[in-house]
């Protein structure tokens, strides 16, 4: 049988590029199942909600400014990427970064 993919919750300020950036490049390149969300309810059609959380393994806050507005009750599952790993011309690290934390935190 094989093991259940992990589920990684992406979360930005809103749910546009940065928080899917992250979610497709976890997706894609190592099968993760993943949602893209973001914290602030007037710019994200996905906010963050408990019920998300819940959901997910491992949070990845692609922002260092995002993740003082996640609850510290789900600190267990947070990772959070430095601003400079999801500019554009480093979207490629990207990847490698996500996958090098998510697998730290195993």
């Amino acid at each position: 049988m094989d093991k259940p993919s992990k589920k990684v919750l992406c979360v930005g300020y809103s749910d546009s590029f940065r928080s899917l950036t992250a979610a497709k490049s976890l997706h894609g390149h190592y099968g993760y199942d993943t949602r893209a969300c973001g914290v602030s309810p007037k710019h994200s059609s996905i906010c963050f909600d408990d019920s998300l959380a819940n959901w997910a393994d491992e949070i990845v806050v692609v922002h260092p400014s995002v993740a003082a507005l996640i609850h510290k009750k789900w600190v267990d599952k947070v990772i959070v990427l430095r601003s400079e790993e999801h500019t554009s011309e480093l979207q490629s690290h990207l990847n490698l970064v996500c996958r090098l934390l998510l697998e730290k935190k195993k």
